[in-house]
């Protein structure tokens, strides 16, 4: 029953935290792998129960999960609703390039105008942008920030 009880506190506290966004990106392999843990355990408790009726209900209750988790994944046949599968194929068929013209002018004006030791801080979601496309070291990118990129920044800003 601890299982059970570990379960529903996790959902509790994904719950309280749909309001950070960023947060889905940590939280989505926890949810798979406590998923498949609550089916797999559910599975096993059908199998050694000595009571037929329990023994049904947890069958039913795995085969129920089991269909939920298809169907969040891949749609629901029945009434034609995407799944996440389907929802990730179409944004990433009709969704454009981040690197857009405008970023493509921007960062050729970096590479001819900018010295290649010019060391450049800005939001950190265009680090990697900054980096691959402008070939210029940045303090922060979207792994946040390196020791030796920030105490390069201490040392010019002691100059």
């Amino acid at each position: 029953m601890d299982d059970y009880n570990a379960y529903f506190n996790e959902i509790c506290s994904l719950i309280s935290m749909r309001s950070a966004v960023r947060v889905i990106f940590m939280v989505v392999p926890f949810i798979f792998v406590i998923t498949t843990y609550f089916v797999l355990k559910t599975w096993k408790y059908a199998t050694n129960s000595k009571e037929e009726l329990s023994k049904y209900f947890f069958y039913f209750v795995t085969i129920i999960c089991t269909i939920a988790i298809l169907i969040s994944v891949f749609g629901n046949p029945f009434s034609g609703t995407a799944g996440a599968y389907q929802s990730l194929s179409y944004s990433a068929k009709n969704t454009g390039s981040v690197a857009n013209q405008d970023w493509q002018n921007a960062m050729s004006w970096v590479r001819n105008n900018t010295s290649p030791e010019s060391l450049f801080l800005h939001w950190w979601d265009y680090g990697y942008l900054v980096q691959t496309l402008g070939n210029r070291t940045t303090v922060l990118d979207g792994w946040f920030s390196c020791k030796s990129r920030l105490a390069k920044c201490n040392e010019l800003g002691k100059k």
